[in-house]
């Protein structure tokens, strides 16, 4: 396991579009953020209408890094190498994981920064943790699938995405369920938890496409003219 997370990290210098997915996964980080702290940088602001649209942003910026080790599948070098198939399925998992993790460090701690700050309340911490699992697990398998039917689950993804959003707003209001008793401990565990049941759903989803060709589409515009 380790040994394939190393792997994984060494072949993002290889990856085709490096510098432009780092520079789209700064941005998307630093838009995150600003949003996140938007209540503090501007205090009169009502918090409710911008309600995890940062932590939304902050976490997709881990997509970027998941689109460089994606690129490694087109190039012939990588297609006769036996790493081929770990690199779209266990390697793969395993970066979501890392990559996931790693930007749900810092967006929790702006989250309880605001919340120090007297910014949020205890409950309203907890409900916007709790808007994240779903959108978290949602955006590892689109992930996932896309590398090989982009079209098709991009149409599905965008599609869900306003669902969930909406219910997950509306239904504490008409009491289709509730965050009341639900801790904060409980709250990350979740979060946690979503990023690792993400994990497993998209090395299940690979496993089952493996053998089906990677969507050109799915590849920046360099790579589609090689397919």
């Amino acid at each position: 396991m380790i040994k394939q997370l190393q792997m994984g990290f060494k072949l993002l210098k290889y990856t085709h579009g490096i510098a432009t997915n780092i520079a789209s996964l700064i941005l998307i980080f630093v838009i995150g953020t600003y949003f996140e702290l938007l209540p503090v940088l501007e205090p009169g602001i009502e918090h409710r209408y911008i309600i995890n649209v940062g932590s939304y942003f902050i976490m997709m910026s881990a997509l970027f890094i998941l689109q460089m080790l994606i690129s490694l599948n087109v190039p012939n070098v990588v297609a006769v190498s036996p790493w081929k198939k770990r690199i779209q399925t266990s390697v793969f998992a395993l970066m979501v994981i890392v990559s996931y993790g790693i930007t749900f460090l810092p967006m929790l701690g702006m989250k309880y920064f605001k919340y120090s700050s007297g910014i949020l309340t205890y409950s309203a911490l907890v409900e916007e943790l709790m808007l994240l699992p779903v959108m978290t697990i949602l955006t590892i398998v689109y992930m996932a699938v896309a590398l090989k039917y982009f079209v098709a689950s991009t149409v599905i993804f965008f599609i869900i995405l306003p669902v969930v959003m909406g219910v997950q707003a509306v239904g504490p209001l008409v009491g289709w369920f509730s965050y009341a008793g639900i801790s904060l401990g409980m709250a990350i565990a979740l979060c946690v938890a979503a990023i690792f049941l993400g994990a497993a759903l998209s090395y299940g989803v690979l496993c089952l496409l493996y053998k089906k060709p990677v969507s050109k589409y799915s590849q920046n515009n360099s790579l589609k003219k090689k397919m």
